[in-house]
């Protein structure tokens, strides 16, 4: 017989790093979770320049201290964002922010598709270094959520934008430097005809059909939307809904934090 994965509940990461922090961070506390793991490193991301203030990491006890920090210049998407120039970052990699309550219409993915080319050269080209051993820029898309986020899951899944969405984004994933990161549903109220984002298993089962993301993060909140779940939530919900996938200790501490860690240089 084979054996049994472990139970969602006994599996957790070694460390945090919060690897999309635009002002606002994760403050875990004990009772946030069964099992409270250290905050490590924050990415602060820096879209068009923007400076950052520098955010403290707090630690299960709710002191606080600095921590590794990292600055990440992003670009942020938009129908002209195939003429904009690429930040330059010493990093090994780079973010493109895409606006998350607006699905991407196949024009804008086409536009997407532009900028992906742009910075990486192209598939060809990316394939042909991978195969030659060379580990090229990785570009971390964060935004690509499942449109449109004003429906509950059952509908969603039948939705056209969604397919669109799930369509596309396999075309992209060909793109092996392409990496996803997972960020908490920002949702435009305003459309929302309810308000399913206040019942905590809904919001998990949306969570749950959000494709694979090999990097956690927290977004704050801004004019128009709303982030309906907090940082500290975002990660009980994320890490029981990767855990429930099968993975181990050791997938969930690189989705939780490796990934991050090696795509920023936090541990140089």
């Amino acid at each position: 017989m084979a054996p049994q994965p472990p139970s969602p509940s006994t599996v957790h990461p070694d460390r945090l790093v919060d690897a999309h922090n635009s002002g606002s961070f994760i403050q875990l506390q004990k009772g946030d979770a069964k099992v409270v793991p250290p905050l490590t490193a924050s990415v602060a991301v820096a879209v068009d320049g923007r400076p950052i203030a520098p955010v403290g990491l707090a630690a299960p006890d709710g002191s606080m201290n600095m921590g590794k920090q990292v600055m990440s210049p992003a670009l942020l998407f938009s129908e002209t964002a195939a003429e904009a120039p690429t930040p330059q970052s010493s990093l090994p990699a780079i973010d493109v922010v895409i606006p998350q309550t607006k699905p991407l219409t196949d024009a804008l993915w086409d536009k997407l598709d532009d900028v992906v080319n742009r910075i990486d050269g192209g598939w060809g080209k990316v394939e042909k270094e991978a195969a030659e051993g060379h580990d090229g820029r990785k570009i971390l898309v964060a935004g690509l959520l499942p449109p449109p986020l004003t429906l509950n899951s059952s509908k969603l899944q039948n939705d056209a934008a969604y397919v669109t969405h799930m369509t596309r984004l396999t075309q992209l994933s060909l793109h092996s430097d392409v990496v996803l990161k997972a960020l908490p549903p920002v949702i435009d109220t305003t459309v929302a005809s309810e308000p399913w984002w206040e019942d905590e298993r809904e919001l998990a089962r949306v969570v749950k059909i959000i494709p694979a993301a090999a990097s956690a993060g927290t977004v704050s909140k801004e004019d128009g939307v709303i982030v309906p779940i907090s940082g500290e939530k975002w990660y009980a919900l994320f890490r029981q809904c990767v855990a429930e996938l099968g993975e181990d200790k050791g997938a969930m501490t690189d989705i939780m934090a490796a990934n991050a860690e090696r795509l920023y240089a936090l541990t140089q």
